[in-house]
């Protein structure tokens, strides 16, 4: 059997193949067509002959492979270049990227080399000005650095029998005093300064601040004893402290106080905005606008936590401008003019004594100053050029005898009714050099 399904297929082999003409041949024949479809022959237009199909050529390539492209000449390797560097300038403009992360890109074969994260924790540990009036004082820690904001004292409490005044407790940076580098301050209120010299005798560390929160520091210093030179660094709205890991910039905002800055304080793990005391004034006595467009800046770069002063924030409406003042104090002059003026203020307002003084001068009043905080504030803001006295305005508290009342304007401290203060023992007959009478007009311009 295998024999024969051999010589089978061997026939199949040799036989011949028919080509197309013998096919033809081999085809039945049509039969003859009929008049009537010769007629409908003739009729039908001719057709165009067609041009033979061209067989479209089979894809060698494999769908991985790419198509070889004309080799570049160097010029259109050199504009590309060029472009592609103006496009990564504009990313980097607007994504706030650096030159260096582009570059691990093109080593990286084009993909964003991740930076490694932080490990560390921030620790933020208020130690006092949280749900009180004073004592602001904040830590904040990464790590083996610590830096300080503001250093104030409050004012006691009913049930503080015998106590002058109330300081943080620093018994955690007794404890880590070799990690701390150094003391911020936002402005030179006494909320937010006060407790320099008490917390220097436990810890001498460098104090930073601008130029009159440092000048009325040292004038505090000076009553004080401490066992240490103390470190203080004077710096300007802009600049920007390294603290260890830690980086401090100041910016300008205004207040009741000239020279007050908020803190953007750089982290591994992000920023942290430190506003201090301020107020959006846009008309201010010194004419220094609050920096926003910083503040827009570093809100558009992003920001880890925000720590915002809230006093009053839960009132509606916003704070008028400080030169609204003035035109109050004019009006109290005019209306006044055969009394002594006496006005109660803080100290550390050293705007609003400016004010306080020009109107004197406009009324031809002589201009006396009491209370041991107000001459050391006024004292410093004049030496420092923060305040224009015109000459032979200002007098010594004990030379107000020998002028008529309506000639006199008396600033002084206590317009928060503090105990001690020189308007507290005007009122009590306790004051060295003045006595209140029914010819005295009281202002107390706290708000």
């Amino acid at each position: 059997m295998a024999k024969e399904k051999k010589e089978a297929t061997a026939s199949r082999e040799n036989k011949p193949k028919k080509n197309n003409s013998q096919k033809n041949q081999t085809q039945k024949k049509k039969k003859p067509a009929s008049p009537a479809q010769k007629e409908q022959k003739s009729k039908a237009p001719a057709r165009k002959p067609q041009a033979p199909k061209k067989q479209a050529a089979k894809k060698t390539e494999k769908p991985h492979q790419k198509k070889e492209q004309a080799p570049r000449s160097k010029k259109q390797n050199a504009g590309t270049k060029a472009l592609y560097g103006m496009v990564d300038q504009v990313k980097e403009t607007f994504r706030g990227s650096k030159p260096e992360e582009h570059a691990s890109k093109k080593k990286n074969g084009g993909k964003p080399q991740k930076a490694p994260l932080p490990t560390g924790k921030l620790k933020i540990i208020p130690l006092g000005g949280l749900h009180e009036i004073g004592k602001n004082m904040t830590v904040i820690e990464y790590e083996n650095d610590i830096i300080i904001v503001d250093c104030g004292f409050g004012f006691p409490d009913d049930d503080m029998l015998g106590i002058d005044l109330v300081i943080p407790d620093i018994s955690y940076l007794e404890t880590n005093r070799e990690k701390i580098r150094g003391i911020f301050l936002t402005h030179g209120h006494e909320d937010h300064i006060g407790a320099i010299p008490y917390v220097l005798r436990q810890i001498n560390v460098p104090v930073y601040g601008t130029k009159l929160t440092l000048g009325i520091i040292r004038n505090k210093l000076s009553e004080h004893k401490l066992p240490e030179e103390p470190k203080l660094q004077c710096v300007a709205a802009g600049d920007v402290i390294r603290a260890g890991s830690l980086t401090v910039e100041f910016i300008h905002v205004n207040h009741s106080i000239a020279d007050a800055c908020a803190l953007a304080i750089g982290t591994p793990l992000g920023t942290v905005l430190h506003t201090g005391d301020f107020k959006l004034d846009l008309t201010p006595i010194d004419g220094d606008i609050m920096d926003i467009p910083r503040l827009g800046q570093l809100g558009s770069e992003g920001v880890l936590l925000l720590m915002c002063e809230s006093t009053n924030a839960e009132r509606p409406g916003s704070t008028p401008s400080e030169k609204k003042v003035g035109k109050s104090l004019e009006y109290i002059f005019n209306t006044n003019r055969d009394k002594r003026i006496v006005i109660a203020t803080f100290s550390s307002n050293v705007h609003r004594v400016q004010q306080i003084i020009d109107t004197s001068v406009r009324h031809k009043r002589k201009v006396a100053v009491t209370g041991r905080s107000m001459l050391n504030i006024v004292g410093a803001a004049v030496e420092l050029g923060y305040m224009n006295v015109p000459e032979d305005v200002l007098i010594d508290i004990s030379e107000i005898r020998r002028y008529k009342p309506e000639e006199l304007t008396l600033i002084t401290t206590g317009s928060q009714g503090e105990p001690m203060s020189a308007l507290y023992r005007m009122a009590f007959g306790e004051h060295a050099q003045v006595t209140l009478g029914t010819n005295d007009l009281v202002v107390l311009s706290s708000s």
